[in-house]
């Protein structure tokens, strides 16, 4: 049997995570302390409630959710990546603030460009590069 995608909407509110995701008449707002957790519950609810035994689950984030869970990202320095106002971005990742859409897209498109400039990186030992 092929897996069914469901798409869980993931949002953070500075102590947990929470996933919406609906699959006909079901749906439901699991809340988790880490993402691996609310994909386990998720699939456990899809199982119980859908007889879905088989998904691939597909998340979207929030601003606030994207930041928590990538806690790598230097915020102030990806602000300045996108021109952006560093602490117009911190309060996004805080949730004092919601970006309107123009702003999510300077966002999300940013994040491309990061992921872009990433895979061009190659790097090399005693001038031999790593991967060929």
């Amino acid at each position: 049997m092929k897996p069914t995608k469901i798409e869980v909407q993931i949002r953070h509110n500075g102590q947990a995570y929470f996933g919406f995701f609906r699959y006909g008449e079901y749906g439901d707002e699991i809340a988790a302390e880490n993402i691996s957790r609310l994909d386990e519950k998720v699939r456990a609810a899809c199982k119980k409630y859908c007889s879905l035994d088989s998904i691939i689950i597909e998340h979207t984030y929030d601003v606030t959710a994207v930041f928590e869970e990538f806690d790598f990202i230097n915020k102030t320095g990806f602000a300045r990546f996108i021109d952006l106002n560093p602490s117009l971005i911190r309060q996004y990742a805080s949730g004092v603030k919601n970006p309107s859409k123009k702003q999510m897209n300077k966002i999300l498109n940013g994040f491309f460009a990061v992921a872009s400039q990433m895979n061009k990186i190659a790097l090399a030992v005693d001038g031999k590069p790593l991967i060929d």
